[in-house]
């Protein structure tokens, strides 16, 4: 008899169980079965981490670059400096970030992305920035950037005429002949004081040179 009613009130409960909508039987779980909730978001999590850190650990990035209110994705331009520095391997990358947008007109604009932008540069997650004069100016002030003649060696002598301080400022068209990427007359290419691939910086100078 026992048996029975155990069979009778399981499935009364599936029952009741199919006649829930979705968020019913959240809801339910999260009343009566937390645990299991629990159980399943920290393995979830988990997962995610573990997959992050495995990709983390067989990508190999080759080089960092911010362009300030870039125009494009910066995919072609990536894709070529691979190519430049003879990167075949999948997992050899290169990263460009096109999401800073420096707004004149627009002081909240621009002060979110200049703060973001320090903290891109404080947190050593960037190698070379692209920008205009005045932001080349005001991070300059900063000590934010290498001096380019001592990260390009020997080979500085050869981009002497395009060397305003410490950076490379040249015409955009070298670039926009790469990607169409820049919306400035000229730019300013500057190795930043944090990066860990000084010798790619270098190469993605002597690229834009070329």
């Amino acid at each position: 008899m026992d048996m029975m009613d155990k069979k009778e009130k399981n499935m009364k409960r599936t029952e009741q169980w199919k006649q829930l909508t979705f968020g019913q039987k959240l809801q339910y779980l999260w009343d009566y079965e937390k645990w299991i909730l629990t159980v399943i978001v920290t393995a979830i999590c988990m997962i995610c981490i573990g997959i992050t850190i495995y990709h983390n650990m067989k990508t190999e990035v080759l080089l960092r670059v911010i362009v300030t209110d870039a125009q494009s994705d910066g995919t072609a331009l990536a894709e070529q400096f691979r190519a430049y520095l003879g990167a075949t391997g999948e997992d050899q990358t290169v990263e460009v970030d096109n999401t800073v947008v420096t707004n004149e007109e627009n002081s909240m604009v621009g002060g979110a992305s200049t703060m973001k932008l320090t903290s891109l540069i404080a947190a050593n997650h960037m190698d070379v920035m692209i920008c205009n004069e005045s932001l080349y100016e005001q991070f300059e002030k900063q000590g934010a950037f290498l001096d380019i003649r001592e990260v390009l060696g020997e080979d500085a002598e050869a981009y002497a005429e395009d060397i305003v301080g410490d950076v490379i400022c040249m015409d955009a068209e070298k670039l926009n002949g790469i990607d169409p990427i820049s919306p400035y007359e000229k730019i300013y290419v500057a190795i930043l004081v944090n990066s860990e691939n000084r010798e790619n910086a270098a190469d993605f100078i002597r690229f834009l040179e070329q």
